[in-house]
């Protein structure tokens, strides 16, 4: 989403400058449940290309901070590391938390 004005490049009508202003520092929101059930290997090669590409990759999962929750899958396992931040996504206190983050990174 594109603001109506920011400070720093101005108004809607200079997207090219907004969008250069992002391409050198995206942040890159993933929600998933890590439920993938493909080959471990192959998320994570994914993963990790898409970490490559951007400023900040962010993993939103809706389990995390239900009851016995923990990201044992093999696909999770195999590509968390190469997430930077791995995050709740359950509730609206969740939504600030990440609104908050956002604000700080970018």
């Amino acid at each position: 989403m594109i603001p109506r004005a920011s400070p720093a490049y101005g108004p809607p009508g200079n997207l090219r400058r907004y969008c250069s202003a992002l391409a050198r520092a995206p942040v890159v929101l993933l929600v998933s449940d890590g439920w993938d059930r493909g080959e471990p290997d192959v998320l994570a090669a994914a993963v990790a290309r898409l970490q490559r590409s951007c400023h900040r990759l962010i993993w939103l999962n809706p389990l995390i901070g239900t009851q016995d929750y923990q990201p044992l899958t093999r696909g999770l396992v195999a590509a968390l590391p190469h997430v930077d931040d791995f995050l709740p996504a359950r509730s609206l206190r969740d939504i600030a938390d990440l609104a908050a983050l956002l604000a700080r990174v970018g």
